[in-house]
């Protein structure tokens, strides 16, 4: 598969894993942070909030790869880092933006947070396995990542202690988990959905089809509704030739698909967060990221009944994933 590696190559720890972190003061971060992005935003179709997402950029372009921000109300947008970060994720209330990134050759990928200005960088975690794609609980007191090692580990650390706590272990997570406010974890794992719930899976979708893949679920902000991206790739190198934006229930009945979109991707970048997906903070839009060609993606948002959908970001060449929504 022509695949680029993009981020650390997820490793076996010979570690045993613990219940909790150590706490971190925060970290000094000097590096220049990129500039504003040259994108003709339509702010005005948007909707509100803030979001949130990933850029890579070639070297040779006039683009700068990092972790920006595109502030709908105010209508502006800047980087709040400028290294190498994966699975970036905005709080719920809109006022820190948590993310893995390399700390060491011993932990490998930490979670780490910033404020929404990019200052205040603090390591949240400090386990000795791969950790990648934090999410947030919807009060953004928790957040919640995995950590693989001879399993999947789903972790829930509080913000203000930094103390962790297991949840549950698996054989698989594919992204970032959607957490309701009922506690119920939703997560792709393998071409399947699942949700933990009343501390045991239930698989509300899944797929046989090797060229179909299921990604990035998530529960819109009361809980009662499920948006996630059904990717088919083709037979040969599992390139990206079309994806669907759908909606069901929580139960994961009623499903309709709102948006189909083709595309002729011939190179894709690996990692957890390269198809995303987020509602809004109040449930009427829904934003994702389309692979448009050789690793070449652009964000876009759409209604949640499928309706106005707009492209967000259009700089030529970039890949732009891993887009979360806060308020």
């Amino acid at each position: 598969m022509k695949l680029k590696l993009y981020c650390l190559v997820f490793q076996i720890s010979i570690s045993i894993l613990t219940g909790c972190n150590k706490s971190s003061n925060p970290v000094e971060y000097n590096e220049p942070l990129p500039p504003p992005l040259k994108d003709s935003i339509t702010y005005g179709s948007l909707g509100q909030g803030k979001i949130v997402f990933e850029r890579i950029a070639p070297a040779n372009s006039n683009n700068s790869s990092g972790g920006y921000v595109l502030d709908i109300n105010n209508r502006k947008s800047w980087s709040f880092y400028n290294s190498l970060l994966d699975g970036p994720s905005i709080s719920p209330d809109g006022k820190i933006i948590a993310f893995t990134k390399l700390s060491s050759a011993e932990t490998y990928y930490d979670v780490y947070t910033t404020n929404v200005d990019g200052s205040n960088l603090t390591q949240i975690t400090a386990k000795q396995e791969q950790e990648y794609s934090p999410a947030w609980s919807p009060n953004s007191d928790y957040i919640y990542s995995i950590a693989f090692n001879l399993s999947f580990d789903m972790y829930q650390t509080s913000l203000s202690s930094h103390t962790s706590n297991l949840v549950f272990s698996t054989q698989g997570i594919d992204g970032p988990a959607s957490v309701a406010s009922d506690g119920r974890i939703l997560f792709s794992s393998s071409n399947n959905i699942k949700v933990w719930q009343n501390n045991s899976f239930i698989t509300l979708k899944s797929t046989s089809n090797a060229y179909i893949g299921l990604y990035s679920p998530s529960f819109n902000p009361q809980g009662n509704k499920i948006a996630y991206i059904e990717a088919t790739t083709d037979s040969i190198g599992h390139f990206y030739k079309k994806i669907k934006v759908i909606k069901m229930d929580s139960s994961g009945n009623n499903s309709v698909t709102l948006i189909e979109m083709t595309m002729l991707a011939s190179g894709n970048w690996s990692g957890s967060n390269n198809i995303s997906l987020s509602w809004s903070p109040d449930g009427t839009k829904i934003a994702f990221n389309k692979p448009e060609y050789e690793n070449c993606a652009h964000i876009y948002v759409v209604n949640s009944d499928g309706t106005n959908l707009a492209q967000v970001t259009s700089a030529d060449g970039v890949y732009d994933r891993s887009v979360s929504w806060g308020k």
